[in-house]
């Protein structure tokens, strides 16, 4: 076709071209290189210099400013990889956080678990606990198995975003997806359970509440009597 003969007819010229400006830009920039030197100019001298070695890649491959268009293609290499590298840190950073919290919960669990055990025991003897301090071990209670829920909840979060992270990074198999689905499930799981534990709370809570405010109005009726 026309077009494409006239599209060729062009790359040829602005090679030719290219090439031509190229050599004499190499040409003026040795010249200049050398007049700096002469001048005691050093440091201009080796700005013309490698000038003219750019041009002179120019001359030779027909393409306009080829030495910066193959730095900034590198420069954009070296900063993806660093931008890659960076990324890793952090996705290794949240692994070991994740595992050092899952190892200290192993050791705080069955320390706290045990005194949790002991207090909900104490929160239901209303026989030979006032309803006072009854509530006062449902509290204390609740903010232990808080404070480890809080720690489990804060490991599943880092593993979770890790895997999410490390599939936006490169390529995920179908494994690696099931991975990530199961991570995003576990924290949502978890997040349910510190609900139902609160929920759980507020109505002992109600229960005990209800039961001093009533042995509050007999005391005060007996007093009155």
């Amino acid at each position: 076709p026309k077009q494409a003969i006239k599209d060729f007819a062009n790359l040829i010229k602005e090679q030719i071209t290219n090439r031509f400006n190229a050599i004499l830009d190499t040409v003026g920039l040795l010249g200049s290189a050398i007049k700096k030197v002469f001048q005691k100019d050093f440091s201009g001298a080796i700005d013309d210099m490698k000038k003219g070695a750019s041009r002179a890649v120019d001359a030779m491959t027909g393409v306009e400013d080829s030495f910066n268009k193959a730095t900034d293609a590198v420069t954009g290499f070296i900063d993806e990889q660093v931008r890659e590298a960076n990324i890793m840190s952090g996705i290794m950073d949240k692994k070991e956080k994740a595992a050092k919290l899952e190892r200290d919960l192993i050791v705080e669990r069955s320390t706290l678990e045990g005194k949790i055990a002991d207090l909900r025991l104490k929160a239901r003897q209303k026989d030979e606990v006032s309803a006072a301090d009854r509530k006062q071990a449902l509290l204390d209670a609740n903010a232990l198995q808080q404070q480890l829920l809080d720690k489990e909840t804060e490991a599943l979060i880092l593993k979770r975003d890790a895997i999410v992270a490390q599939n936006e990074l490169s390529g995920s198999t179908t494994a690696d997806l099931d991975a990530e689905a199961e991570a995003i499930a576990a924290v949502n799981a978890q997040i349910r359970k510190k609900a139902d534990a609160e929920r759980k709370l507020q109505r002992e809570m109600n229960t005990i509440n209800k039961e001093i405010k009533t042995n509050k109005k007999q005391k005060e009726k007996e007093t009155a009597d």
